[in-house]
């Protein structure tokens, strides 16, 4: 497993690296600058990314939207050192986590369970569909669990939904407004339950064997989203 730490040099960065050494077998990769980011992500597949709040508040100068826009993509945490203790706090939200095993639970379970992927390099879009998700290709609209999509891709896409599904799941996703599109095959293939990290709560989704008219209905929306948000 490979993660990501956004750190820089120095006695806070090592004492992440030997927390996170200590209890699974990981490859951390790691940059001093939040605008290094985009660059490793775009190469280099990871399962997580970890951010030094102090790094962060120390170089104000980064995309910050950005940023965002990979918390929604990524398994993320925030890290905190305690210099007087030596000892290593992980953040959601503004909250401190004291438990003892919350990094180790980040990295063997968030981490562990999401699908390691380099950054998506086709276009990706904020868009904002209604959609229904079925776990059954055969149900009706009135089955559906109602969601809507944060973001879009050729590849897949992120919906915002409180209803738990497994890493690895096979759902059918519909466009509420484009009934005669059949519904789209995909993989879940990392979730944010909700409470739990930055972000909203949802579904990072992979489509599979999208048909002739599926891609068109994807890359029409995406177009428009785009034009949209040019305006």
């Amino acid at each position: 497993m490979k993660l990501l730490l956004v750190s820089g040099p120095g006695e806070a960065r090592n004492a992440f690296l030997r927390e996170l050494t200590s209890f699974a077998d990981v490859e951390v990769e790691c940059v001093a600058h939040p605008d290094e980011i985009e660059s490793v992500l775009t190469n280099e597949s990871v399962s997580g990314i970890l951010f030094n709040i102090a790094t962060m508040v120390r170089e104000k100068n980064y995309n910050k939207r950005r940023i965002i826009e990979f918390t929604e993509m990524y398994p993320v945490v925030r890290l905190r050192y305690n210099l007087q203790a030596g000892t290593v706090h992980v953040l959601h939200y503004d909250q401190i986590v004291e438990r003892e095993d919350t990094l180790r639970r980040f990295v063997l379970e968030e981490c562990a369970s999401f699908t390691a992927r380099p950054l998506r390099q086709r276009e990706r879009v904020r868009a904002y569909f209604h959609v229904f998700v079925y776990t059954d290709s055969e149900l009706g609209n009135e089955a559906g669990e109602r969601a809507c999509t944060l973001n879009l891709s050729g590849l897949g896409c992120y919906i915002v939904t409180c209803v738990e599904h497994s890493v690895g799941q096979i759902v059918w996703l519909k466009f509420m407004d484009h009934p005669d599109v059949p519904a789209i095959s995909s993989k879940v293939v990392w979730r944010k339950p909700w409470g739990e990290g930055v972000g909203l709560p949802g579904l990072g989704l992979m489509f599979l064997n999208l048909k002739p008219e599926q891609t068109e209905l994807v890359e029409t929306l995406i177009k428009s989203s785009a034009s949209y948000r040019q305006k």
